[in-house]
C-alpha cells in the first residue's frame, strides 16, 4: 500500500544551517522551524482525508521524493534530510531508521518561485 503527501512552499536545507546563540547554545533557523510546522499541518490534513491503514500500521517504509524547486540550487541530500525529519516530527513514523529505501528526484527550474516549490512524498508500506 502506498500514500502520497504533497507539501507546498519553500524547502529550506536543514543541514549545516544550525546557528550558535550568544549564550553558546545551538538552535535551528526560523525558516526550518516554520517549514516543520507547515509539514505537520499538511500531513495532518492529508492523513485525515487519505489515511491508509497499511501505512499507519507499517514498521518499515520505502520513501520516494519528487522535489520541484526553484531559485537557489540546493542539494538533494539536504532536501531529503529536511523533509524526513519534518515527517518524523509530524508523527508519520516514529524514527527514520524504519525507512529502508529512499529514492529522490529533484526538478530544478530557476523561474519557479519559493511559494510554488513542492515536495511530493510517497510512502510505501513494506511487510
Amino acid at each position: 500500500m502506498k500514500q502520497t503527501i504533497t507539501i507546498t512552499g519553500h524547502i529550506p536545507v536543514k543541514k549545516n544551517s544550525y546557528r550558535i546563540s550568544r549564550n553558546g547554545g545551538v538552535y535551528k533557523p526560523e525558516s526550518v522551524t516554520d517549514y516543520e510546522t507547515t509539514v505537520a499541518q499538511d500531513v495532518l490534513v492529508q492523513r485525515i482525508r487519505n489515511m491508509d491503514e497499511a501505512i499507519a500500521a507499517s514498521d518499515t517504509f520505502e520513501v520516494q521524493f519528487l522535489f520541484l524547486i526553484g531559485g537557489k540550487m540546493r542539494d538533494t541530500d539536504g532536501l531529503v534530510t529536511t523533509v524526513l525529519d519534518a515527517l518524523q516530527d509530524a508523527g508519520v513514523f516514529t524514527d527514520d531508521k524504519c525507512v529502508n529505501k529512499i529514492t529522490a528526484y529533484r526538478h530544478y527550474k530557476k523561474e519557479r518561485k519559493p511559494k510554488e516549490e513542492e515536495a511530493r512524498v510517497t510512502l510505501i508500506a513494506q511487510k
